[in-house]
């Protein structure tokens, strides 16, 4: 009866107090003063108190979505894949299955369809899981801007947003549509379309990239350089490796260093760096003699190479690292919050994923913990939920 008493008691305490911690030092106090008279008590209290402790530890993650899928992936527009016994299919932001596993593959939803595969044929699905587009083809792409790339008889085309196949399939390779041109290949070269199936760029090129920010990549007589959407040579080839625009500027490489150009080919910043990614929120991570530090898309050094480790910037943040200190750094390079974790991704909706021994939590912007470290693998945050795996299988979290 004692024993209940104090059981009830505790019970009652951490659910007035909300702390898993109020709620071990009642009991640890507990055991300490009755251990040496009713050691079996002990024993037995200790494990009603494990198991109390896991499932409140397990409450406060919070689930949305308890995990009991063999695979899971992040949610696109409000519907998610899941993997169950090898097969694929959907579930929405309830945890309700909308299309039962059934398909041998699927990609996410673009554009309020879903491609999927079953017995080596592809086809699109609504959001309801019924089929919209039968599935006859022998391959495809995702939709994107209202088209999608299918494959017939070795040959592709393009279905309208309708599933009607409105560019018939006569190319030898297709892309999807990207600034409302697609790039198409015909006998080895490459050319673009528009939506109504018009060739509008001879294929002639080499190579050639998806339109962004107006220019495209193409490689001629084994140099790179951009058109414009009329085809038009904006940017003469000259460059061995280039890459597309991004916020205004394209990275290039020169003699095994990096650099950046305007959209006038101007090199606006030389290349003197040993690595330099594409921009981020206005910013370009560098590397400079071993070490990371920021430039923005001028080339004027806003934080100095002195980080052993970086990120890209997220959401005004980014993670840096030098010897055992660990920080986010703001946008000036101040220092805006520190950290012990051996890991810490950019934030996400408000979140950052962070490694604490061999599991994983989240942090929030003040560096609190808000969700603990039970997890054996974790994804960012995408539509404010999160993929996580727990004992052997994947569901998913919401921030509180």
């Amino acid at each position: 009866m004692r024993f209940l008493f104090w059981y009830k008691a505790l019970k009652t305490s951490f659910l007035a107090k909300n702390s898993i911690f109020v709620y071990q030092s009642f009991a640890n106090s507990y055991l300490h003063r009755h251990l040496h008279k009713k050691m079996r008590l002990f024993q037995i209290f200790v494990s009603v108190i494990k198991v109390n402790l896991l499932f409140c530890s397990l409450f406060a993650q919070n689930w949305a979505i308890p995990a009991q899928f063999d695979y899971a992936y992040n949610f696109s527009e409000g519907m998610a894949i899941i993997k169950q016994n090898g097969k694929y299919g959907f579930i929405n932001k309830q945890g309700q299955i909308v299309v039962q596993p059934q398909y041998d593959d699927a990609l996410r939803f673009s554009d309020g369809k879903a491609l999927v595969k079953k017995n080596e044929k592809y086809g699109f699905i609504n959001q309801m899981g019924a089929v919209v587009v039968p599935l006859i083809y022998e391959s495809a792409l995702s939709y994107a801007e209202g088209f999608a790339v299918v494959k017939q008889n070795g040959k592709y085309g393009f279905l309208n947003a309708n599933g009607q196949l409105a560019i018939p399939c006569q190319f030898n390779d297709a892309w999807s549509f990207s600034e409302g041109l697609a790039k198409v290949e015909i006998e080895g070269k490459y050319g673009y379309i528009n939506t109504s199936g018009t060739i509008v760029i001879k294929p002639q090129w080499e190579s050639a990239e998806n339109f962004s920010e107006g220019f495209a990549l193409v490689k001629s007589d084994g140099k790179y350089g951009f058109i414009d959407k009329q085809g038009n040579w904006v940017i003469s080839p000259q460059f061995d490796e280039v890459y597309s625009f991004k916020e205004g500027v394209a990275k290039f490489e020169s003699n095994g260093k990096y650099g950046f150009i305007d959209k006038k080919g101007t090199k606006i910043i030389p290349a003197i760096y040993e690595e330099a990614e594409i921009p981020s929120e206005g910013l370009i991570r560098i590397k400079q003699g071993g070490l990371y530090g920021y430039i923005n898309t001028r080339g004027t050094v806003i934080v100095p190479p002195i980080y052993e480790e970086a990120s890209d910037f997220s959401e005004g943040l980014a993670s840096v690292r030098i010897g055992q200190d660990k920080a986010y750094i703001d946008k000036t390079g101040k220092k805006y919050l520190t950290h012990t974790y051996a890991e810490a991704e950019p934030f996400r909706c408000g979140a950052s994923r962070v490694r604490y021994k061999t599991k994983y939590a989240y942090l929030d912007r003040n560096g609190k913990l808000i969700v603990q470290p039970i997890f054996d693998e974790a994804e960012d945050f995408c539509e404010n939920l999160a993929v996580v795996k727990y004992n052997g299988k994947r569901g998913y979290i919401k921030i509180k």
